[in-house]
């Protein structure tokens, strides 16, 4: 049985994705991000150093970014200014044929799909 309501629930998701933003925008403000994914891990902000990052969209400011980002989402920074959403799998046989552009996230390289 579900205690929370779906207004509560929905608002829980929005919270989580604007502390996600508030520490991207931090993050971005201090250091030049060069190439980097991060996603949430709980409530908790971390950066993927392996597996893949498969993209569903690209967007040039973080505000479109998170517009488009749902929880169990990554986001990938490249330079400050391209900001991509996606899903990342520790595997690649676990990604999609849908997605047209996936990146080994250890070594940056896009795979050919």
């Amino acid at each position: 049985m579900q205690t929370k309501s779906k207004l509560q629930l929905i608002k829980e998701e929005f919270d989580t994705k604007q502390e996600f933003k508030e520490n991207l925008v931090h993050l971005t403000d201090k250091y030049l991000v060069e190439d980097s994914v991060f996603g949430l891990n709980g409530k908790n902000i971390t950066e993927y150093r392996k597996g893949y990052f498969a993209v569903s969209g690209e967007y040039d400011n973080l505000d479109e970014a998170i517009k488009n980002f749902s929880i169990g989402d990554s986001i990938r920074i490249v330079e400050n200014s391209t900001f991509q959403v996606g899903k990342t799998f520790d595997k690649l046989s676990k990604v999609s044929e849908s997605y047209s552009k996936v990146m080994d996230i250890a070594t940056g390289v896009m795979m050919d799909r």
